[in-house]
């Protein structure tokens, strides 16, 4: 499913998914840190209820513990400005959470491949 979030409207279960699968990608490839960066663009908060909305809700909590342990909002902004809120505000008790787990991985593959079989010609008609 290689969908850009921004292709879709706020709030809706395609752009909840794309994201979901955006944030298993860059979590599985750098951690959550690397995805935070990544993800720039995005509202952190945006991400988290996405999640929720998908039914990825072990992915949702450890984000949502990185994200309160950041103890800063993370809005859309630009990809410096990220990567400097970031710098600034991760410390060392974040790098024992910047590792999506196994059991969030799973959950987010069953979920993802539940959206897709769901919305089957939606996906297929993107790739014509």
């Amino acid at each position: 499913m290689h969908s850009d979030p921004s292709s879709y409207e706020q709030g809706t279960r395609k752009r909840a998914a794309a994201l979901a699968s955006l944030f298993m990608g860059l979590a599985n490839n750098g951690g959550l840190n690397h995805f935070l960066e990544a993800s720039y663009d995005f509202d952190a908060q945006e991400i988290i209820e996405a999640l929720h909305l998908v039914g990825a809700h072990k992915a949702a909590g450890q984000l949502e513990e990185v994200v309160a342990g950041l103890a800063i909002s993370l809005p859309p902004m630009s990809q410096d400005e990220r990567w400097n809120a970031l710098e600034e505000h991760w410390s060392g008790h974040l790098n024992d959470l910047d590792v999506l787990s196994s059991q969030a991985e799973k959950e987010l593959m069953v979920v993802l491949e539940r959206h897709v079989a769901e919305n089957e010609q939606f996906y297929i008609n993107l790739m014509n």
